[in-house]
């Protein structure tokens, strides 16, 4: 996908959202890169190794393997190539690269104003006729993704569990699991890419619906249908804390948990993703998976 990065990429969509320092667009800048062919190509194949569905927040993908979009991976790569040319046109070389690079300058012609457009956002106290920092440009594309990222993923309701247990943009330890699925399972729940009724009551007509999102284990649904909308009611909503948590259903698989692993679930869910407790944590979720949606196949688990 990278092959040529250097000429397509300033053409792509994904530049022109990341290098945008307007906000007249209703479109946040990452769901502007996420919109371009090659960034679509790249979070499908993040969203198939985490085996997540294909309407998962983009800002939960990216941010628990870890990886930034395709327009910021190879700023560092685009920089150097800019800089080669530029270096021509300083030593007026005859190469016939240094007479493509001036007249794309010369008419301000897309790939140049583009690409030069992006690079003034990231290194902008170049002086005149000096090269682009290719280094400062990858670290600022990096920080500058960052921050958006984090604005993205905190105001996603969508992500509200996401954000209480992701702290750093890093791959996440539990993607190192020797099992696949375990590890699915663990994403899904993360990014709330899963069949909870907390996530489908979202959808169709059931939106907007709080009867739709209820826990059915611990409340009657036919009931919640007609008293839902009165003030004095506080339905039971079956979301991934009351899920892990509280509901009595799986009482007896937390009862069944090792400590400190049990202790965390109550208290710091959060170190319940690191490297000494994901193991343990991840054979409780599929514990309850395997009873909520018993058709799911059993994980093997190291």
């Amino acid at each position: 996908m990278s092959y040529g990065v250097e000429v397509w990429i300033s053409s792509s969509s994904g530049i022109k959202a990341f290098a945008s320092t307007t906000d007249n667009t209703k479109q946040s800048p990452l769901a502007g890169i996420a919109a371009d062919p090659f960034e679509r190509m790249h979070l499908a194949i993040l969203k198939w190794t985490l085996g997540v569905g294909k309407s998962t927040s983009n800002a939960a993908v990216w941010g628990d393997c870890g990886r930034t979009p395709i327009v910021v991976r190879y700023v560092k790569q685009v920089t150097d190539f800019h800089n080669r040319l530029a270096r021509l046109e300083l030593e007026d070389s005859p190469a016939l690269a240094r007479h493509a690079f001036v007249e794309q300058k010369k008419l301000d012609l897309g790939w140049f104003r583009a690409l030069e457009s992006m690079l003034m956002i990231l290194d902008e106290n170049k002086l005149e006729h000096q090269l682009y920092n290719p280094l400062l440009c990858q670290e600022r594309a990096h920080n500058r993704f960052i921050k958006l990222w984090e604005t993205e993923r905190q105001s996603n309701k969508k992500l509200t569990f996401y954000n209480k247990v992701k702290g750093a943009f890093e791959q996440e330890p539990y993607l190192t699991l020797p099992s696949r699925t375990g590890s699915n399972l663990v994403a899904r729940i993360r990014m709330s890419g899963h069949k909870l009724n907390v996530e489908t009551g979202r959808y169709g007509s059931r939106t907007g619906s709080q009867h739709h999102r209820i826990c059915e284990f611990c409340s009657e649904k036919s009931m919640m249908e007609l008293f839902v909308n009165l003030p004095c009611v506080d339905p039971i909503i079956e979301d991934e804390e009351h899920f892990l948590r509280t509901c009595p259903r799986y009482h007896s698989s937390r009862t069944n948990m090792k400590e400190p692993t049990k202790s965390l679930l109550f208290h710091d869910m959060k170190s319940l993703f690191l490297p000494e407790h994901i193991v343990e944590f991840t054979k409780f979720v599929a514990q309850l998976c395997r009873t909520r949606f018993p058709i799911l196949p059993k994980p093997i688990i190291g």
